[in-house]
Parts: structure tokens; sequence; C-alpha cells
């Protein structure tokens, strides 16, 4: 290892308290003063000014808003507030902030650092606020991999504000699109921060803390160091040299790191060998690997000087340079065949230490006979011999020759085979001349196109085939057709009470067809000889028009009456009354009964008592029972029974006891006429009453002018004060209780004392 390149990695590293595992805070870098202001308004700013459906109408500026409105709802998970959206859009639409800025004052504010989202979700938001649509999978697998490998958020930040989409976005919006940039070394150059992941993970088996992935990124970005430099500076870091490794782990690792791959069993077995057997040390694997192509290669991949040809120099105290027994995993790298005498071989690799073994495949005995020597040849009917010879061994065998078989030519015909007799033929063959004798099968007859004599519907027919070489003969019969050929029927007419008939023959056969014809019945026009009546019958007679028979008939009686006017007898109370209807015709009658009328009714007045005199009420006073009819307004004295109209009808009925036309108790005024309810009819009402000390008895007596039928109803009430005046209720029939109670002073015209009327309790 270089003396100097030794010094700056170590002194790098214990500076950072141990090599790279330390943890350090990074700081975004400090924006312009409006830019910081901006973002200490988003962290401060609250939901109670959350904006209305109107309010957003108010204040949106085309795509502005809906960016800004993105911006809270996707990053923030909230809803706008007035103040910081308003602030946001006049930032934006004024070009005091560009959209970059303003993105990030979301992004890196405290608010959003505190939901603690996981880098899926920072690299969706990242697409669903920046972009406004939702990720593609590519692009987001992308930005996934730069975050796990090392680059900061906002290295991925600046990637999306330096994006076509987000470039095109702000044009549409007419906003500023801006620049953004981390000084971090770890978001300059995405491949060399990978590199560096890489060593973390695979050397110290971690991720990468922040300041050492800015420490090792820095001095590849700026060509400091080459990859095998810094490779070298994790390898022989106290944190790896710390660590109890067995040689075989170390060479893996080696593998992993600079060549980016598992090892092979034989490079790995002999890597280890050279490392236990003294013959290089471990440091010298550095140099050894990182002087390989593949390793140069993921340099150039990465864009890192690869260092080849620098060496390096560090002990590893505490590795273990003892080989790890192998429990080996054995492929097979090619195999000698075995022949028939000789064995083969088949050669091992093991998979996992690179040891190789030979195992002996034992000689098949399956010889290889490629020439034959023939002894004696076979015949139709022998064998024949032959000696066959092992092209590998030479060796020799006998081995029999079937019999050929005989092959015998075209047989000859000796005796022909007839229709139903059988033939002879002869075979002879052409090696020997043996010969073979086969029985040749009769032929068969050989029929020829029939001859038929069709059948008629009454009469069968036949199909005649003969054998055209022996003149068999095979007769078929065939049955009648039955189809007979009708002609013209002959028609026998029928009458109205015989059947006829229609007969058809069949002009080939003569068979005959007869159809019956039904008698077709009389057929009778009616003459009227007597119309029947209400009560009785009447006659027809019936005239057959074919045949001329007849008959007579009776009509019944219609059944319906003509009746005249009705004989009445009018009903009474006590006696039901009746219709009677004669029929003008035959007499019938029919009665039909009137149901007996309702009492009529008429009501006596008697007078009302005061019975205490030294109350100062008066002892004998006739007051006025109420009545009305609905023709007239005319008031009559039942005493003297002097009439009243027109003004003077309350004066002048003062004192005399008096009845008004009205069908109910009128609460306004019962001395208006124009407000009397008429009635067309009325039952005269009479009120007996009598009084004692404080009690007052209303009697009423309702007699029927038709008949001896009559009720008494008596009604009671307190009375301890000026007497009541005694009026018709509303329904005279019913009981009701009475009360007095002060009386408006506009109906001071009262009879009695004008301070009080009688009200319906119920």
């Amino acid at each position: 290892m270089k003396n100097k390149l030794a010094a700056q990695l170590i002194a790098a590293a214990l500076a950072m308290g141990t090599v790279f595992s330390g943890s350090v805070v990074y700081a975004a870098p400090t924006a312009t003063t409006p830019y910081r202001t901006l973002i200490e308004h988003v962290e401060t700013s609250t939901s109670n000014d959350l904006l209305t459906a109107e309010a957003v109408d108010l204040y949106a500026k085309g795509g502005v808003a809906d960016f800004v409105e993105r911006l809270y709802t996707v990053v923030l998970g909230r809803k706008s507030d007035l103040k910081g959206k308003q602030a946001w859009i006049d930032a934006l639409t004024s070009h005091r902030n560009s959209g970059a800025e303003v993105a990030a004052g979301f992004f890196f504010s405290d608010e959003y650092k505190k939901q603690n989202k996981s880098n899926k979700d920072y690299v969706n938001d990242l697409y669903r606020t920046m972009l406004g649509r939702n990720c593609d999978s590519a692009g987001f697998t992308a930005w996934i991999g730069q975050l796990e490998d090392g680059v900061s958020r906002s290295g991925i930040y600046a990637g999306f504000v330096y994006s076509q989409e987000f470039n095109k976005i702000c044009q549409d919006y007419g906003i500023n699109r801006g620049d953004y940039s981390s000084t971090e070394e770890r978001d300059q150059n995405a491949q060399v921060t990978a590199f560096v992941q890489r060593l973390y993970r695979n050397v110290l088996q971690r991720n990468g803390e922040v300041g050492g992935l800015n420490a090792w990124a820095g001095v590849l970005n700026r060509k400091e160091e080459s990859g095998a430099a810094v490779a070298a500076g994790f390898i022989l870091s106290p944190e790896y040299l710390n660590k109890k490794i067995t040689v075989e782990d170390y060479v893996e690792m080696m593998y992993q790191t600079l060549l980016n791959r598992s090892s092979d069993p034989a490079g790995k077995r002999s890597w280890v060998n050279a490392i236990v057997d003294g013959s290089m040390r471990a440091c010298d694997l550095i140099s050894g690997f990182a002087g390989s192509k593949e390793f140069q290669q993921l340099c150039e991949r990465y864009g890192i000087v690869s260092g080849a040809g620098e060496t390096f120099d560090g002990d590893f105290p505490n590795m273990i340079l003892e080989r790890t027994p192998c429990n080996h995993t054995w492929v097979s790298r090619g195999v000698t065949k075995p022949t028939c005498v000789q064995y083969g071989d088949e050669l091992f690799l093991c998979t996992t230490c690179g040891e190789m073994k030979t195992e002996l495949i034992p000689p098949t005995g399956k010889h290889t006979y490629s020439s034959s020597e023939v002894i004696q040849k076979a015949t139709c009917e022998n064998e024949g011999l032959r000696i066959l010879t092992c092209s590998v061994c030479n060796s020799r065998k006998e081995e029999a020759i079937p019999a050929t078989g005989h092959s015998y030519k075209a047989a000859v015909v000796t005796v022909k085979p007839t229709c139903t007799t059988e033939g002879k033929e002869v075979s002879t063959c052409s090696s020997c001349g043996d010969k073979k004798e086969t029985v040749l099968p009769a032929t068969g007859h050989s029929y020829g196109k029939p001859v038929v004599t069709e059948p008629t519907c009454g009469k069968e027919g036949k199909k005649v085939t003969a054998c055209s070489v022996c003149g068999d003969q095979q007769i078929e019969v065939l049955a009648p057709t039955g189809n007979h050929s009708y002609g013209a029927p002959v028609i026998t007419a029928a009458t109205c009470t015989k059947d006829g008939k229609k007969v058809t023959t069949c002009t080939v056969c003569s068979d005959e067809k007869v159809d019956v014809i039904p008698a077709t019945g009389h057929s009778y026009e009616e003459q009227i000889v007597t119309d029947p009546t209400c009560g009785t019958e009447g006659k027809k007679l019936l005239t057959c028009s074919t045949c001329g028979d007849h008959k007579e008939e009776a009509i019944p009686a219609t059944g319906k009456h003509t009746y005249g006017d009705p004989v009445v007898t009018d009903p009474t109370c006590t006696k039901e009354g009746s219709k009677v209807y004669t029929c003008t015709v035959c007499g019938d009658e029919k009665t039909k009964v009137l149901e007996k009328i309702a009492h009529e009714l008429q009501d006596e007045i008697t007078e009302m008592v005061l019975a205490d005199e030294d109350l100062g009420y008066w002892k004998s006073e006739i007051f006025p029972a109420y009545h009305g009819y609905y023709h007239d307004s005319v008031t009559i004295c039942n005493k003297c029974k002097m009439e009243f109209s027109g003004d003077n009808q309350i004066n002048e009925a003062i004192d005399h006891e008096v009845w008004y036309c009205r069908s109910g108790y009128h609460t306004e005024n019962r001395y208006d006429k124009t407000k009397w309810m008429d009635r067309k009819e009325y039952t005269v009402m009479t009120w007996e009453c009598y009084l004692t000390a404080g009690q007052m008895e209303h009697v009423r007596i309702t007699t029927c002018k038709n008949c001896d039928f009559h009720q008494t109803r008596k009604l009671t009430g307190d009375f301890t004060v000026n007497p009541p005046i005694i009026g018709m209720e509303d329904d005279p029939i019913e009981d009701f209780q009475d009360e007095l109670v002060p009386r408006p002073s506009e109906e001071s015209y009262i009879i009695g004392d004008p301070n009080w009327y009688i009200r319906d309790l119920e």
C-alpha cells in the first residue's frame, strides 16, 4: 500500500471516530433569505385557515395553484391553509422564487421530515408532485437503487428538478424552474457512490454512513485515488482487520468485491493454498486482483481509475490460515470412454475447493464386430455359418446364418374356381424347385342388374336378379303399394232424417271407399200463434223449410209486470206506512213498507224563581228563551204575543218574555239580526227554572206534537250573584253545566244584570 494513501485514508477514518462507523448528521445547503422564509412558513403554519372551495377558486391561478396544492396534500399530507398557499402562489407567479425552491421548502421542511417516510414513499411523492403523475416501474427502480447505494434525498431531488418533465411543467405554469444542487460528494456521481457502497457492503458487511460515503466518494470524484487504493482502504481498515475471518472467506470476499462475481473453485483453491503455504501474503491479493482485466472493466463501468500495478502493505493478525475441511461437491470435467476390453476414466472437480480426482470405468465387454467371413451359405430350409471379427480387439466368434426361406415364382392355376366350387394353383421355388399347392376359394355369384315387375295398389310385384356366370336367380317379392287411384265419387244426398253416402272406386283394382254423409236435421222456421203476457204462456208453430215437418212449442210468460201508481198509507210516530203497486195487465200486487217517522218535539217555558230575597235577587222574573226561524227576524212575546222588529227590538222587549230567530247560541251579539244563523227546521224549547238559596234549577220539558211522547231534563248550577240570563244553547237536547262568567261591556244590552252571561262548560 502506498504510504501516502494509507496515511490519508486511515487519518480520515480515525477522524470520524472509527473507520466509517459513526453517524454524521447532514444539514441541507443554506438557501437564500426568501427561500428560508418560505420554509419557516411551511413549518409553522397550521390547518386553522384551511381553504374553502370558494377560496380555492378565488386564489387559484391556473396550474400554479394545483402545483402548490399538490405540495400540501402529497408532501405534508394535509389541505392547504389560506395564508400559506397564497404566499407560495405569489412567490411563484412573481418569480421571487422558482419551482425548485418552493418544492424544496416542502420536501426539506421539519413537518415532512417528522413523517419518517421510507425511500419508496419519498420517490412516489416526488413523482406525484414534481411530475404530476404516478411513477413508472423502470424509473422508480432506478431512483430507489441510487438511494440504497448511498445517494442522499437531496441528490435524488436534484435529479427530478433537472428532468425534462419538470422543466416542461414549469414552462406550462409560467414559472421559473430554478436550480437545485447538493454539495455532498456522494451526490455528485451516483456511479462512484455505488462503488463505495459496494465496498461497505462486501467488505464491512454494512451500509455506509453519510460521512464515510462523502469522504471516499470525494477522493474518487477528484481522481485523487484509484479504485484499488480505495478498496485497500476498506480491506486494510481496522474495522475489517479486527474481524476473525478464514482464509477461504477472505478470498471469496476479494472475488465479490474486486471482480463482482463468485469465485471459481480452481482459482479460489490456488489463492488459498498460496496464502496458507506462505508463498503469498494476504495483502498481495489486492494487487493481484486489481491487476486483473475484470477489475479494470469494473472500474471503467463506475467511471474511476483502476490503479492496476499499485502495491499495498498490511498484516491480517486475526486471519485463520488453516484450510477448512471440504465437503467436496464433485462435478464431472471429462470422460475417457472404456472399450470392450480396456478401462476408461472420468475426471471430477470439486466446485468448493478446486480439488480434482479421477475414477476408472470398467470395460464394457461389448465387442464391435465390423467384418465377417461366410463359412457355409444358408439355403431355403437350412442355416449357414460365418466368422465375426471385433474391430477393437480382433477377437473372433462363429455365428449362424438364418435359412433364407423359399422364393416362390408366380403361381399357375390348375383348377379354376367357379361361383360355388373351389379351385387350385401351384407355386415353384426359384432356388430349390420346391412346389406348393394352394386352394383357391369359390368366386361367388356375379349378379347383374335386377329385372323389376312393379307392384300395384292391390297386387304384389317382384325383383329378379340373375348371376351372369351360372344363371342363378335371386327373387325378391314387392308388397302392394296400397296407394289406390280413386275416381270421381258417386254421392247419395242426405235428408233431414236419413244419412247419405259418398262412394269412390279405385280405377286400378276397383277397391271401393264409402264415406257417410250425416242427416242434415230439420231447418225450422217460427210463426207466432199466441203472444205471451207477464202471467200467461204464448204459442208458436215450427215448420221445416226442407221437408215440411211441423210442430208446436209454448212461449214462456215474460214475467215483466207493468205497475201503476202506488196507493200510499202515510206512517205516523207509532205506526208504519205502506206503498201498494198493482200490475195493470195481470193485477199482480207488491207492497213497500214505510218506516215510522220521528217524534216532532216542542218545549214549554216555565218561570225561573230566585229563592233568597235577602240577597237582593228578583223573586219572580220571566227570562227569555231563544229560538229562531230562518225566514225572518221577528221577535214575539210569549205572554202578549206582541211582535218586535227593527231597532226597537231590544228596548221594547225588556218587559216581555221573548224568543228570537236563531239556530244556536250566538257569542258576539245575540240581538244583531244580520249575524243570526238561519235554519229551516226548528224545535220550540221551554225552560222551567227554580231557584233556592244560592241554587238555581233549570227544567226542560220536551213534548211530541203528534203523540203522547215527552221527556223532562233537569240542569243545575250554583249562582251566588246577580241572576243570570237563561238562553238556548247550541244543542238543546244534550245535558250541559252552566257557569257565570263576566260579560264583555259591548253586550250590556242583555236582559237582567248586564255583567254576566252563561257559558257551556262542556
